[in-house]
């Protein structure tokens, strides 16, 4: 329904002021001055973090069993009682009884009929999570709420149906009925499951402003829902649309400012060539489709505005799509995006994430490249997965651009990426985070490292910051590190302005060796090629050592004591050799 939510600045002033107006002897008086309203800010804040963790618990509730006087303010806040989660799951506890054990099955929404009371007249926020099972199999308990709750329309704000069974107007008669008329004040609209936006065919909604669908497969329906101006458009599993129809319905949705469609490919029928669509209030525009040309033909379909922030995820499974994956087919669109994109906007590819996993036991391994125009590294440090949908992000603290191509195959696809990193701008990108799974082949290593070589010199000669996790990806820093011997007999470094060095998951010592007066052939070369650069004006000034195996306290004194610099800055997280060995035995 939301996501995490913080004390905002405002509020903070508010409650400073508010507790600067009182003499304060403890945390709680203070808290129990707050004025009321202030009070129902904080509470309110609290309810919408605690739903974002966990949207099914109503732990939140308890803030009403804190004092008589917290209770009586959040009694008489009909806003905090708004958001309401339904599930038709049920809780199974075995209780004893009369010296043996009874199981008790109880539903979890005994008190979704109180929230309704308490929150009056308030604007809903209402979730309903339905698991499969026919309504004709529910209690009359349960049905009843559900009910009920699908009749609140009228009255919601937002209203998500998430449905993992499939709605069948034969099979739950009586649920279209349930649906108002008129929903004047509903906003946004999320519907998970198949034909359910059917029930909302005859339902008016004149403020809807954001739909999120899964699957958009009903042309006979979607029409009604995507006829308002909306704003924000989500399509999840698009898997079997025809680019035509799909143009067709953007067309009907000019004022579409977020679109995010995701699919497996697009069905192109070639005679059904039309017009591009314009959308050109659009803001931020992801694609998430599991071949090389479907993004292509539908981003060819759109006009957008050249400031547009971008997000592009591709991701290949199996052997089969290795023909889709030819670079000179989709590079030019590439380039011409990241040029419009630079003379608009000014932004440039500033990252760049190379990236390798093995997936499953069976040798599956995945590949991917991601490029951002940030100049933090640190946003690569988790992947988020190829489905996993965006976060709530506000559209102006989000990346002007976010590329990411993945490959995951027992088959190797590798040259596709060199060969597309070859052919992108990429001599403004100051830093590049590289990692590795650990059972990855040695015997790619050697091939990679030649290759990176080569490519860094010739396509990222700005690079500040260097990235490397995995231990095989970690044992390549010396030699990425060190110094060749130019044309004219002159030192060349391969980084020469490279001031931030980032190591995580290295093995400084292996398990058989693990204690602190083994001997660590890691440490040395690390350290004498680090040397090596500050003596030769290629001075790496931060290094970064973090989940680090057979690394004791001892050695991170030592390097210090060998580099002999106050300008130079070593951090290590503190986690201690043994720690690391043991969890990956784990």
């Amino acid at each position: 329904m939301t996501g995490p939510v913080y004390l905002d600045e405002g509020t903070s002033c508010k409650v400073g002021a508010a507790q600067g107006s009182y003499p304060v002897r403890n945390a709680q008086s203070s808290i129990a001055m707050l004025p009321p309203e202030l009070l129902v800010e904080i509470f309110n804040i609290f309810i919408l973090s605690a739903i974002h963790q966990s949207p099914q618990s109503y732990s939140w509730i308890r803030i009403t069993h804190v004092c008589h006087t917290w209770r009586a303010v959040a009694l008489a806040a009909p806003v905090l009682w708004s958001r309401i989660y339904f599930s038709d799951e049920v809780r199974f506890e075995w209780h004893k009884v009369d010296g043996g054990s009874k199981m008790i099955v109880s539903s979890l929404n005994t008190c979704i009929s109180e929230m309704l009371a308490r929150s009056g007249n308030a604007l809903l926020d209402v979730r309903l999570r339905w698991t499969g099972r026919r309504s004709t199999s529910w209690s009359s308990e349960v049905f009843a709420t559900f009910r009920t709750l699908l009749s609140s329309v009228s009255r919601a704000r937002t209203f998500t149906f998430i449905c993992h069974g499939r709605y069948r107007k034969e099979d739950d008669a009586g649920l279209e009925d349930l649906i108002s008329p008129e929903a004047p004040r509903l906003s946004s609209l999320t519907l998970i499951g198949n034909g359910l936006p059917a029930l909302f065919a005859n339902c008016n909604m004149p403020a809807l402003r954001e739909v999120e669908l899964s699957p958009p497969t009903q042309p006979s329906t979607i029409p009604h829902i995507l006829q308002h101006p909306l704003t924000r458009l989500h399509l999840y599993q698009a898997n079997s649309v025809d680019l035509d129809t799909l143009l067709s319905t953007l067309k009907a949705v000019p004022s579409l400012e977020e679109l995010l469609i995701y699919g497996v490919y697009l069905s192109q029928n070639n005679h059904g060539l039309q017009d591009r669509v314009s959308l050109a209030r659009l803001k931020w525009l992801g694609l998430v489709f599991e071949d090389g040309q479907s993004w292509l033909a539908l981003y060819d379909g759109l006009r957008i505005p050249p400031t547009t922030k971008f997000a592009l995820d591709i991701h290949i499974l199996g052997p089969r799509e290795t023909q889709m994956l030819n670079c000179d087919q989709f590079a030019p669109t590439y380039r011409s995006m990241l040029r419009d994109l630079a003379t608009h906007t000014g932004a440039h590819i500033r990252g760049v994430v190379y990236r390798w996993d093995c997936v499953d036991p069976y040798g599956a391994e995945a590949m991917d490249v991601e490029l951002y125009t940030t100049g933090d590294c640190s946003t690569s440090k988790e992947d988020p997965g190829p489905y996993s949908k965006p976060d709530s992000t506000p559209l102006y603290l989000r990346p002007q651009y976010h590329f990411k191509l993945q490959y995951e195959s027992t088959s190797h696809c590798r040259p596709i990426f060199h060969q597309l990193l070859h052919t992108l701008p990429l001599s403004k990108a100051t830093w590049l985070s590289i990692s590795d799974h650990d059972q990855e082949d040695g015997s790619y290593i050697d091939t990679l490292q030649e290759e990176l070589k080569r490519w860094i010199t010739a396509k990222m000669p700005c690079l500040t910051t260097l990235r490397l996790t995995g231990r095989r990806t970690t044992g390549m820093v010396a030699e990425l590190l060190s110094s060749t011997e130019g044309s004219a007999g002159q030192v060349q470094w391969l980084m020469p302005h490279l001031t931030s060095l980032h190591l995580s998951e290295a093995c400084f010592r292996l398990r058989e060796a693990c204690l602190v007066t083994d001997p660590s052939p890691f440490k040395e070369n690390l350290m004498k090629v680090l040397d090596d650069r500050a003596n030769g004006g290629a001075f790496v000034q931060r290094v970064v050592l973090s989940e680090c195996a057979g690394l004791w306290e001892q050695d991170v004194k030592d390097m210090r004591e060998t580099m002999g610099r106050t300008d130079w800055e070593l951090e290590w997280d503190g986690v201690a050799g043994l720690q690391v060995i043991a969890r990956r035995r784990r």
